[in-house]
């Protein structure tokens, strides 16, 4: 999973999620929630998410990605697209949040809201999580 901040319409920080095909489903669903939890707090701002594939934006940079699929070979379409694949849970380059599995779809989230609206506030939506906000 990729994502890429951009500025939305009206001040609303948008973010651009590429998903390797796979487990398009499980990560999606993880930043979605996570991103939700700002909608429950009027102080911290709203974050609008869409979903897309793989997408030439990895050029020149570095990601990484799910090695063990029987079905499709992610570092080679991150090659062909001039991204250097890495390995690691998580990998971050400039603006590009790339992970290795829906695993680490919550911690991506939660690195990404850190991005957007500082980390104090993240550290809000975790305790709102956890059920003690």
């Amino acid at each position: 999973m990729d994502v890429l901040n951009m500025t939305a319409d009206k001040g609303v920080p948008k973010v651009l999620l590429f998903l390797a095909e796979g487990f398009e489903d499980l990560e999606a669903v993880s930043v979605l929630d996570v991103c939700g939890w700002t909608e429950y707090r009027e102080h911290i701002p709203k974050v609008l998410v869409v979903t897309t594939g793989i997408r030439p934006e990895v050029k020149g940079k570095k990601a990484t990605t799910y090695f063990l699929s029987r079905h499709h070979d992610h570092a080679e379409r991150l090659q062909a697209l001039g991204c250097t694949p890495t390995q690691g849970p998580i990998d971050v380059c400039d603006r590009i949040i790339s992970c290795s599995g829906p695993v680490q779809s919550v911690d991506v989230a939660l690195l990404l809201l850190e991005s957007l609206i500082g980390p104090e506030a993240v550290r809000e939506v975790r305790r709102f999580m956890a059920g003690m906000g």
